[in-house]
């Protein structure tokens, strides 16, 4: 894949499906990712020619967390966009909802915003939406999930002698779904040693 990008960024030139005949495009890419792409070419997982190709300028937009006074800019563009995409009138926003918004680590980026706001629009009746629209003992009820499934995780961990295949099949799960879990959840697996 990376190759075929590679040569479709040098000539500009694409195939499309069903056709045999090539057609030059002018486009522009913007490419993202949440990766450190230097590191991954360090790594083998990138080609170095590719990344070369496509760092001409490079902008780094950090997560929401680190930059919470762009939430209100980013709620009333969303509520604009999503009202417009429902074919409602646009409502207000009460300033508790806001500062619950801003209270926030946002764990899911702008996505995880987008989501909640358009869920406080859908439930909201009238022409405000509150802060009981928010759901926001759901934000808080999801920060203590993580931390019982952690702990879930941990007592499973110690139940099943470190056994991952036995742990994920008590849970019902795939042991990479485990894996990725452990992995969100900075678990990390001691062995005992055998004395």
């Amino acid at each position: 894949m990376q190759v075929s990008l590679l040569r479709f960024l040098q000539d500009k030139v694409i195939i499309p499906l069903a056709d045999n005949h090539p057609h030059k495009v002018d486009v522009r890419v913007i490419a993202a990712t949440n990766k450190n792409l230097r590191k991954e070419v360090e790594k083998g997982n990138f080609r170095e020619d590719l990344y070369y190709r496509l760092n001409v300028l490079n902008l780094k937009i950090p997560p929401l967390r680190e930059r919470k006074d762009d939430i209100p800019i980013l709620v009333n563009h969303i509520l604009h966009e999503v009202c417009e995409e429902y074919r409602i009138p646009v409502k207000t926003l009460s300033q508790k909802f806001i500062n619950k918004l801003l209270q926030y680590d946002w764990p899911g980026n702008v996505r995880e915003l987008h989501n909640l706001i358009e869920r406080a629009l859908v439930v909201s009746s009238g022409d405000e939406i509150s802060v009981d629209d928010l759901f926001i003992d759901e934000i808080h009820s999801k920060e203590q999930i993580i931390a019982s499934e952690k702990l879930a995780i941990m007592d499973l961990l110690e139940r099943y002698d470190r056994n991952i295949s036995a742990i994920a099949k008590a849970m019902g799960i795939a042991r990479t779904t485990l894996y990725r879990k452990m992995k969100n959840l900075n678990i990390e697996i001691v062995y005992k040693c055998a004395k």
